[in-house]
């Protein structure tokens, strides 16, 4: 009876957004992270010389402080992600996986919580039972969120009991997918335009970099006499977040925020809040 508004409390999860992996709120992301840690491995020394390379050139450009640069180099042997063979079985020198970006991904979250509850509620759990009738039921957004924050504590038995293994996990990200392929050709047409137009690129992290993980970098370019290093979006809310988040001091590390808009490329300026275009 419950899978018929399957959609319906998978939707209205995903309505909230970053409320759902938020530590301070639903706390996902951490729960997630516990359960994929014995899947991962450590970067690979081709990968850690990538990421000093492009660590080195922030560094010396002043992009980021000594500080910053000694504490980004300390935990370069400790970074791990998840990567697997041609098959999505577990491959320690296989390629990058999507359930890397799953702990911040809302919409894969959404479905895969949805997944679990009705997996419990089947099971006849009272808990399960009453947080998908707020769900699907007239309880506001404040109401059923309280709902969930009051059994939050128990999110880490329900992935325990009813997720049939870690590696299951890798079936949940459809959405981050979707959303990684159009991220990656946007960041690509960018970079084309700008290398015709005379920007040299310097540096290019692609999907599992941790310079764009710790710094919102996706590359770095250089013009005539100065180095720029840049974030792209491909949507207006991610615009609109990522500019709310610049003014409450974010970002520090990124100089340009490029994004399509029509035929053009507007490009904002961080630190001075002014913002181009330029022809796609």
């Amino acid at each position: 009876m419950v899978e018929k508004y399957r959609y319906k409390i998978q939707n209205r999860l995903s309505s909230f957004t970053y409320w759902l992996y938020n530590e301070k709120f639903l706390g996902l992301q951490k729960v997630i992270d516990v359960i994929l840690k014995p899947l991962e491995t450590k970067l690979s020394e081709e990968e850690k010389n990538k990421h000093i390379f492009g660590a080195n050139v922030l560094r010396s450009n002043g992009k980021i402080t000594e500080s910053q640069y000694n504490n980004f180099i300390d935990n370069l042997s400790n970074r791990t992600l998840i990567y697997t063979d041609e098959n999505g079985n577990i491959d320690p020198k296989g390629k990058w996986h999507y359930v890397n970006k799953l702990n911040t991904n809302y919409y894969d979250l959404a479905e895969l919580l949805t997944e679990l509850l009705i997996r419990s509620y089947n099971n006849n759990s009272v808990v399960s039972k009453t947080i998908i009738q707020s769900l699907i039921g007239k309880s506001s957004d404040i109401e059923t969120k309280n709902v969930l924050l009051k059994h939050k504590h128990k999110l880490p038995q329900l992935f325990n009991d009813y997720l049939k293994s870690p590696q299951e996990l890798l079936k949940f990200t459809k959405a981050i997918q979707r959303t990684s392929a159009m991220g990656e050709k946007l960041e690509d047409d960018i970079v084309k335009r700008l290398t015709e137009i005379g920007y040299e690129v310097i540096y290019q992290g692609g999907n599992g970099d941790y310079i764009d993980m710790v710094y919102s970098i996706d590359f770095i370019i250089k013009g005539k006499d100065k180095i720029y290093t840049v974030q792209s979006k491909t949507t207006q809310n991610q615009v609109d977040k990522f500019m709310k988040d610049s003014n409450w001091g974010k970002y520090k590390e990124v100089d340009l925020l490029i994004y399509p808009s029509n035929t053009k490329y507007k490009i904002f300026m961080v630190k001075d809040k002014v913002t181009k275009e330029i022809d796609k």
